[in-house]
């Protein structure tokens, strides 16, 4: 089931929609809106996981047609590593980003794209602390937090770096925290983690493979201090993600599903996750769409090479 999650439905700018990103035009659509309509300029946006700083150029923008830009200070907290890894040289070929780029210095595998970063956004810096480098020693926040968008917590570490940072800035009925790629068949960390915190988060909705949720109740203090996720049972993390699985749309469920197996073998359960794969494997045989049942074939056959190979 599609949930509304338009924020407003306020138009938005081809500036924001035609910026290069590996997000949607929709989810492009979605932080934008967040930051115009539900924005109030009295806390902060968390911006962590940028690429080439689409989210960032959608929340400055959204935060400037809304009206709300604070006199406190730059409002957008934008997290990245800023180092130009191989698996983004695909997104070079695309013609958006080669006219972005357009007489800049090409990224460079290895090496850091802060100033390719810095001179896309230089526009919008007046709203942007901008935090390079590894989130797990530079998260941190100051004030409550209105907006919380997530794209760089996809390992133990840093989604656990995020919640002790963020958590206690959390203010019920206000803050929106939105998950990146959380219906995804890698990275599981991040949905356990929101799952397991389900009776304090109300699920809004879900564009594409992003889910959003809303903070409805303070979170325990002493889980910021002893994480009450580090010593779940791969059986648990399971039912966790089952639970995010059933919250996605069927263009996202089955590999959703497929995530708990990177989770079991994580956990040296192998025959468990090679369970997992041909029960998610057997279940795509029945999807009457062929396109989506391909990417499903594809993705388990990608899974057991990576993570059940002996």
């Amino acid at each position: 089931m599609t949930h509304d999650v338009s924020f407003g439905g306020s138009p938005v700018p081809k500036s924001v929609v035609d910026f290069p990103s590996m997000m949607s035009a929709g989810e492009k659509e979605l932080l934008y809106r967040l930051a115009r309509n539900h924005y109030r300029g009295e806390g902060l946006i968390v911006d962590a996981g940028l690429f080439l700083g689409a989210s960032t150029r959608a929340f400055a923008q959204g935060v400037r047609d809304g009206g709300h830009a604070p006199s406190w200070g730059k409002p957008i907290n934008s997290y990245d590593i800023a180092i130009w890894v191989r698996g983004m040289n695909k997104y070079l070929t695309r013609p958006q980003v080669q006219k972005t780029l357009k007489g800049m210095e090409p990224p460079v595998v290895g090496k850091s794209f802060a100033p390719t970063l810095k001179a896309l956004l230089a526009d919008d810096l007046d709203l942007i602390d901008l935090r390079l480098g590894d989130i797990v020693a530079l998260a941190s926040a100051d004030r409550p937090i209105e907006i919380a968008f997530y794209d760089c917590i996809k390992t133990y570490d840093r989604d656990l770096a995020a919640f002790r940072a963020f958590g206690p800035h959390y203010t019920p009925d206000r803050t929106i925290v939105v998950q990146q790629d959380y219906f995804y068949w890698t990275a599981p960390e991040h949905r356990v983690r929101q799952e397991f915190l389900a009776d304090y988060f109300r699920f809004e909705g879900e564009v594409r493979s992003t889910a959003v949720f809303r903070c409805i109740k303070a979170l325990p203090e002493a889980w910021f201090e002893a994480d009450p996720v580090a010593d779940l049972s791969p059986e648990e993390q399971v039912r966790l993600i089952d639970k995010a699985a059933d919250r996605a749309t069927a263009d996202f469920a089955l590999e959703t599903r497929l995530s708990a197996a990177v989770a079991l073998a994580a956990a040296g359960r192998m025959d468990a996750a090679e369970r997992r794969v041909a029960e998610v494997l057997a279940d795509n045989d029945r999807e009457p769409d062929g396109k989506r049942a391909d990417r499903i074939r594809t993705l388990g056959q990608d899974l057991r090479a990576k993570w059940l190979k002996s």
